[in-house]
């Protein structure tokens, strides 16, 4: 086995099956020469999470900063973590403020170009512009995960922010066990019953001998996660197999990885999507395939939906105190009941935000965590959903980015540019832009605090 410093790129590789290590301290600097040492630094990870329908505006929000953070109820979910999060208010696409309904707002989310029926294009998505540039040194260039399947046609502007190109949308996997398997380079998991593991295990003994006793401790609990993970997805498929079975016309379920023509893109419902008891077991499997894809360093850059906007949406019918459909509640007209559903889904988005970022905290890289070398950010499409509104984005931004970034504020742009938060992170991602719509200039030394 080939042993690499900076990159990470080391791996355990059998019958087809790559299984890609976590970040190993001893391993990156198992053969490294001193004056290289320095160098085998865990990489800067990109993460856009992405929810429609805007907020209940007078839910959201926080103030101060550190010991004084305060959260607004629809943020109180983020209470544990809420030390590694920035708040960022009165942000947005600044020429996009009069974009009127929800035509072009999903497309426009990471190009700053509104799209859709009324425009009939987008721009390359921010996501891609950093791709491009970094996404050479891992396997995937960039993922592109989701829940809720893609839109054909002209309504596939509402079905995706990660744009290559004006007419380049890039379609979402949206099922667990094929991300699963397409991060292990397995194409045959799911057609026999045997883990992952079992293929590398030999190779992992041997590893095991030529670690540190704190590294030997991370790979089994890395190798332990793997095999929940196998295991959830098995649970799932069988029922929904079992669901198919029942169904006169079974649901077309996306079948892609990270593909460029979205022309195959159903629009018939999902098992998971649309059965409630399920749905949230889908989701927290997309969310940790996000946290596995990231420790093996399959991607540096990744993008995930939890929902596109049309005409079906999630039924939150799981939630307490949630009886409406998540459309008609964004149209609140100030309207108390509605408002407060409005809410309650608003937070269940939250939560899920602060899960992941819980579970990427957990994963230690050397002096840090996976969430300090991250930058994850969490975003709609509109300010509030009643009016359409997009003067301002609901917007967080968690994660060190590597030590560069400071963390636990509420910060007040004041009529800020997300187009010069871009131009910042492609900064501490190491992949300056010369600039993105209207900006030149970024938010560097705002955010470094």
């Amino acid at each position: 086995m080939r042993h690499h410093q900076a990159n990470r790129r080391s791996f355990l590789k059998a019958a087809g099956v790559s299984l890609t290590l976590p970040w190993l301290e001893s391993v990156s600097t198992l053969t490294a020469a001193p004056a290289k040492q320095a160098a085998a630094q865990a990489p800067i990870r990109f993460v856009t999470t992405f929810f429609p329908l805007g907020v209940n505006t007078h839910q959201w929000g926080a103030s101060g900063s550190g010991e004084d953070l305060k959260l607004g109820p629809t943020l109180e979910p983020l209470e544990e973590i809420k030390y590694k999060v920035n708040v960022l208010q009165d942000m947005s696409h600044l020429h996009l403020s009069k974009v009127r309904g929800h035509a072009g707002k999903v497309a426009a989310f990471l190009t700053g170009e509104p799209g859709g029926r009324d425009h009939n294009r987008s721009g390359i998505s921010f996501d891609q512009q950093i791709a491009a540039r970094i996404g050479g040194q891992t396997e995937f260039r960039s993922l592109v995960m989701g829940i809720a399947p893609a839109r054909n046609g002209r309504a596939f502007y509402d079905s995706s922010i990660s744009w290559r190109g004006p007419d380049k949308p890039l379609s979402k996997e949206i099922d667990p066990a094929m991300t699963f398997a397409a991060l292990f380079s397995d194409k045959s998991w799911l057609k026999r019953d045997k883990s992952v593991l079992d293929f590398v295990l030999g190779q992992a003994k041997d590893l095991e001998k030529r670690i540190s006793a704190q590294d030997s401790q991370t790979l089994a609990e890395y190798f332990e996660g793997i095999r929940e993970l196998e295991l959830r997805i098995e649970r799932l498929e069988r029922e929904k197999n079992a669901w198919q079975r029942q169904q006169a016309a079974p649901p077309a379920i996306s079948r892609r990885f990270h593909a460029d023509d979205p022309s195959g893109a159903g629009e018939t419902a999902d098992f998971a999507l649309y059965q409630p008891e399920n749905f949230r077991e889908h989701t927290r499997l997309m969310l940790d395939l996000i946290v596995l894809a990231l420790r093996m360093d399959k991607t540096r850059v990744l993008t995930f939906m939890f929902d596109s906007y049309g005409p079906k949406y999630m039924d939150f019918s799981f939630l307490p105190g949630v009886t409406g459909q998540w459309h008609a509640l964004s149209h609140h007209k100030e309207t108390p009941i509605s408002l407060h559903q409005y809410h309650l889904i608003n937070r269940w988005h939250i939560s899920q935000y602060a899960y992941l970022l819980q579970k990427m905290d957990e994963v230690q890289e050397a002096d840090r965590t996976l969430l300090d070398n991250s930058m994850v950010m969490i975003g709609s499409d509109m300010w509030d959903g009643n009016r359409h509104t997009c003067t301002q984005y609901p917007l967080l931004l968690a994660g060190g980015g590597g030590g560069r970034i400071k963390t636990g504020r509420s910060i007040d742009f004041q009529g800020g540019s997300m187009s010069r938060l871009f131009l910042s992170i492609a900064e501490t991602m190491g992949a300056p832009l010369d600039g993105f719509q209207e900006a030149t200039e970024s938010y560097g030394s705002t955010l470094a605090g």
